[in-house]
């Protein structure tokens, strides 16, 4: 019969995918604002490094939100697979 993880496991790994996730939106917000109140006008655009900075900063949230999300995934799979195993057989290759 396969196993199946304690919905503790899952609930912990989705919290921590939603606060990838949110944490991924308000890097950009933060890159947005800085877009938006940039002006023709500015000769050299005010907060040019920390809107590349909040951008470069989105894709580690991004993955660890999608890692979470399918470690989750799995927690509630009824699955004799480990995490590796699952996940590279068609659950997020790219992610292993």
């Amino acid at each position: 019969m396969p196993n199946q993880m304690n919905e503790d496991y899952f609930d912990e790994k989705k919290e921590l995918a939603i606060k990838s996730i949110q944490s991924a939106m308000e890097e950009l917000q933060r890159a947005l604002n800085f877009i938006q109140t940039s002006r023709y006008s500015m000769h050299d655009l005010v907060g040019a490094g920390e809107t590349h900075s909040s951008l470069k900063s989105v894709a580690p949230h991004v993955n660890a939100a999608r890692i979470n999300f399918e470690k989750a995934r799995w927690a509630c799979a009824r699955t004799n697979e480990p995490f590796g195993r699952w996940l590279l057989s068609g659950h997020g290759k790219d992610l292993s």
